[in-house]
């Protein structure tokens, strides 16, 4: 199969699940955001240790998913979410300073990047589509698809 078949069969099939996903919104959309978190994540932290870094993989993905969690729930005051964001944030540290790996800075350094990265960009669509805003989620897929296509 070519590689221009393929990028049919997938667009003929995550376009429209993307639409009705987008549109639907709640629980769906937000499981749909933690997917793709969680792949993006992966895939940053595999990149980074092909740099020779030595990223927290686990905590980092847990904290992103803790991030998008308060981006979901961004108009409830939830200070005990903050508070665990705060105390998970200092656990990270206190535990790269007991890990023996080279570069603790630099594995700190990405594990939070990738974190503030990957979690906070998708966090930024689930605040955008809890602000009952699906058409502008929709446009910026299709703008990416567009630009995609373009090269």
């Amino acid at each position: 199969m070519s590689n221009l078949t393929s990028r049919i069969l997938v667009a003929l099939v995550s376009i429209p699940a993307i639409f009705f996903i987008t549109y639907k919104g709640e629980w769906i959309y937000f499981l749909f955001v933690v997917l793709l978190t969680v792949l993006g994540m992966l895939e940053y932290y595999k990149l980074a240790e092909a740099k020779s870094s030595s990223p927290q993989k686990i905590l980092g993905i847990f904290l992103g998913l803790c991030v998008l969690i308060r981006f979901y729930l961004n108009n409830i005051i939830l200070p005990s979410i903050d508070f665990f964001i705060f105390a998970f944030t200092l656990f990270i540290f206190l535990f790269e300073l007991f890990r023996n790996k080279e570069n603790p800075l630099q594995n700190l350094s990405t594990t939070f990047f990738g974190m503030l990265y990957v979690a906070g960009s998708f966090g930024t669509l689930l605040a955008l589509r809890e602000m009952k805003n699906a058409e502008l989620i929709i446009a910026i897929f299709i703008s990416i698809w567009k630009n995609e296509n373009m090269t």
